[in-house]
């Protein structure tokens, strides 16, 4: 998995800037987007309770997703460093209800982290990922980050 979803920070003052301008419903259940999501497999850990947001109300925002050079691990070196130019671009990370609202729009079929949402499983940071299609259908899962 070597994709991440993030976000312009909304203001919009790059909008020559590839990406999708969305509409997210922070008052929306992740229950709510997921069965919206069509999702086959969803991990039993993603749940509203896990992956809570502060935010309310609607935004737009626009999204885009960026490849990153490197498995996404949180305290190494490079990661950081790429985690880093990528907000300096002025981008930033987005939570797991951002990114199931994204995937309502955006057509894409490779694995996205949602790395602006962690859970601590056991020793194991863990971030929520998305893949649409394929043999297995749309699964929502985590991935060790």
């Amino acid at each position: 998995m070597d994709t991440a979803m993030v976000k312009r920070i909304p203001g919009h003052s790059f909008l020559f800037d590839v990406g999708h301008a969305i509409v997210v419903d922070y008052d929306a259940s992740i229950k709510a987007l997921l069965k919206e999501g069509n999702y086959t497999q969803v991990h039993p850990e993603i749940t509203a309770k896990n992956f809570p947001t502060k935010k309310k109300g609607k935004e737009e925002i626009v999204v885009k997703v960026i490849k990153l050079s490197q498995r996404p691990l949180f305290g190494d070196r490079g990661f950081e460093e790429e985690m880093i130019a990528i907000r300096n671009n002025g981008y930033e990370v987005v939570n797991l209800q951002e990114l199931l609202t994204a995937l309502c729009y955006i057509e894409y079929r490779p694995s996205i982290l949602a790395l602006g949402s962690k859970i601590d499983i056991g020793d194991s940071l863990m971030s929520p990922f998305v893949r649409k299609g394929g043999n297995m259908g749309n699964v929502v899962g985590l991935e060790e980050v």
